[in-house]
């Protein structure tokens, strides 16, 4: 994991950045990123969602859950276990927000959404070099920019920031939904023709 996150280092930066640098950068860059676009989602998803959209803190209207199907299944059942997994404890998580159960409750589970994550890469990665999958580096990199976008969501959490269930959910479905749809299921194609 770490001979990957040196080379997405020198891809994002040049060869020679030290990782400290590197890591503000990519921090500085996530910070950023969430302030001035994912701070949007509230306001996408309550023109573009009406019916499931917060109309004050108080009163809401229910929630769309993530609903794992068999479409999401990548063929591979350790890793499809996983992400079924990381679906429920999400869905604990948007439940919490949704509910105002307090910043207790948000902890505990974002602490298990953050330590299944963590735990979920590590075994895709490993199954990954096992298979000699070609793109693990590219994947491994993708890995740890969601792991700072978790990170630095659970910070805005952490300080009180008024954050949208709506648009919590929309960041989670982008995370887990497109990221299993668009990137892991070519380790399950890749394992499948190379069997």
């Amino acid at each position: 994991m770490i001979r990957q996150v040196d080379e997405f280092r020198e891809k994002l930066l040049g060869p020679g950045v030290p990782p400290a640098e590197a890591l503000g950068f990519i921090n500085g860059w996530i910070i950023k990123h969430i302030m001035e676009t994912d701070s949007r989602i509230g306001i996408f998803a309550k023109n573009r969602y009406p019916s499931h959209t917060t109309t004050t803190q108080q009163e809401t209207t229910p929630m769309t859950q993530l609903e794992w199907t068999d479409v999401l299944a990548i063929g591979l059942p350790a890793i499809d276990k996983q992400h079924t997994r990381l679906f429920a404890i999400s869905n604990d998580l948007l439940n919490a927000i949704a509910q105002d159960e307090g910043k207790s409750a948000l902890k505990e589970i974002f602490d298990q959404l953050k330590d299944y994550t963590q735990y979920h890469f590590k075994a895709e990665e490993a199954y990954m070099e096992k298979i000699g999958y070609p793109e693990l580096s590219s994947h491994a990199a993708e890995h740890a920019l969601l792991l700072v976008r978790v990170n630095t969501l659970w910070r805005l959490l952490q300080n009180g920031e008024l954050i949208s269930p709506d648009g919590v959910s929309l960041f989670i479905n982008d995370w887990i939904v497109e990221h299993i749809m668009e990137k892991d299921v070519l380790i399950g194609k890749y394992a499948k023709s190379n069997a």
